[in-house]
């Protein structure tokens, strides 16, 4: 469950700030450029700027804001399954705090200030269209990682390979027959069609 305005406005009245990952939760750079994690490769862009002159880096007027960006839900791990000793994918929150720790950054990113949380009604009044747009299952891979392919799209691509080697057997046999009659002053062969 997202975290609204009131509610954070009423942790900061207690003393309680929250500094945690909201998973799939809306997030906005600060900071101008923005920020990538180098783990995961997920980019929150920060607000564009107008510098007094080209040689400071005084700013003089914000020029524009980015939309948030969603972050992921979960994060798709690789497990030995304990019956069959086969490896399978898990899905975990995309924050829990297990071994693989890919979230950190954005997390240590959040706590100083470089991005910040986006609650729910901010993006209903602000940004209608990407919170309308948002996804209800995001899973973040590892580049490395890759969808594994229906038996039917491995099926087709098996196909077009089989297709592919008999075409190219039957175009080889026609270029050595039209060389053959070439080089023995005969007609050759029609071409393919």
């Amino acid at each position: 469950m997202a975290m609204t305005s009131e509610t954070k406005r009423n942790l900061e009245t207690l003393g309680i700030s929250h500094m945690n990952l909201e998973p799939g939760g809306f997030y906005q750079g600060v900071l101008p450029g923005g920020f990538t994690c180098s783990q995961t490769q997920i980019n929150v862009p920060g607000p564009k700027v107008e510098f007094k002159d080209d040689f400071s880096r005084e700013i003089k007027a914000f020029k524009e804001i980015p939309e948030p960006i969603q972050i992921p839900h979960y994060k798709a791990a690789t497990e030995k399954d304990e019956n069959s000793g086969l490896m399978k994918e898990v899905l975990r929150d995309f924050n829990a705090m297990d071994n693989w720790r890919i979230h950190e950054a954005l997390m240590y990113a959040l706590q100083t200030g470089v991005i910040r949380y986006v609650p729910d009604d901010e993006m209903l009044e602000k940004y209608p269209e990407t919170f309308s747009a948002r996804n209800p299952k995001l899973v973040w891979r590892a580049k490395s990682d890759k969808p594994e392919k229906s038996m039917r799209l491995l099926l087709d691509e098996a196909e077009q390979s089989d297709e592919f080697a008999r075409n190219a057997a039957k175009t080889s046999a026609h270029v050595k027959a039209v060389q053959a009659a070439v080089l023995g002053g005969k007609i050759p062969p029609k071409p393919l069609t």
